[in-house]
């Protein structure tokens, strides 16, 4: 009776069969902002379901970890050790990571374009659910009296991180 409730909880591979009988699903990552390595942690290969599938993208290999920001500015860190290297964190969690900028994102097709995949031979990534982490920018600078003058902006982070 034991050996039938095993094979019964399990297939061939020891996933349980729920998992087994799910459909592929695609979840794209757009940016690879301080939520997004929460997520790709989580969602690391020994830790995530075997259907689905997870892609990265941003435009940068790196991006500035904003938690270690404000000790790079009082000189505790090397800009260098700010960055989490996309690249390497995507191989480690078992994903794809795509250095590309989003262009065009169309909802009802579920279909992400970049800015290399305008190209005739490439194809834009499909997506059944899809993250924009995307990060920040500060406006109007232009606008407000003595704003260039007197203020560092903060957003977008690395570029804070590049003018110190």
């Amino acid at each position: 009776a034991s050996a039938s409730a095993a094979s019964a909880s399990s297939n061939n591979n020891g996933s349980p069969p729920s998992e087994q009988q799910q459909p592929l699903q695609h979840l794209v990552l757009v940016g690879g902002g301080h939520a997004h390595v929460q997520v790709i942690k989580a969602l690391n290969a020994a830790a995530r379901p075997s259907h689905l599938h997870v892609t990265l993208i941003d435009a940068q290999a790196s991006a500035s970890y904003s938690g270690m920001v404000p000790g790079c500015v009082a000189g505790l860190y090397d800009p260098e050790q700010t960055l989490i290297h996309l690249r390497p964190l995507a191989q480690w969690a078992g994903m794809t990571f795509v250095q590309d900028v989003v262009v065009d994102i169309d909802l009802e097709q579920k279909l992400v374009y970049c800015r290399n995949q305008q190209e005739p031979n490439n194809e834009p990534i499909p997506f059944d659910v899809i993250s924009l982490d995307i990060g920040s920018t500060s406006r109007g600078l232009q606008d407000v009296p003595g704003a260039r003058q007197y203020t560092i902006p903060t957003r977008p982070i690395d570029q804070l991180v590049k003018r110190l």
